[in-house]
């Protein structure tokens, strides 16, 4: 998989979540994997304080801890 392709993955994912602005050093890094269509963590005290605070979710799995980015609320300009 080539740069591109990692990055319209994510760009994909990422549509309507909040995400840090540190994501991509963060998965080059290795600190956050990319597995099908989700983020995975091996070691969440790894991750910075404000991505912390970002994650709705982290459940438990083969492949480590899959993290969910809290979504996007909607405005009134969205609507």
């Amino acid at each position: 998989m080539n740069y591109d392709d990692i990055k319209n993955k994510v760009d994909r994912m990422i549509l309507n979540t909040v995400v840090p602005g540190n994501l991509r050093e963060l998965i080059e890094t290795g600190t956050i994997k990319i597995i099908a269509k989700s983020f995975y963590v091996e070691n969440m005290q790894k991750l910075p304080k404000n991505v912390s605070t970002m994650i709705s979710s982290a459940l438990p799995t083969e492949n480590g801890m899959r993290i969910t980015f809290c979504r996007k609320s909607r405005t009134r300009a969205d609507i």
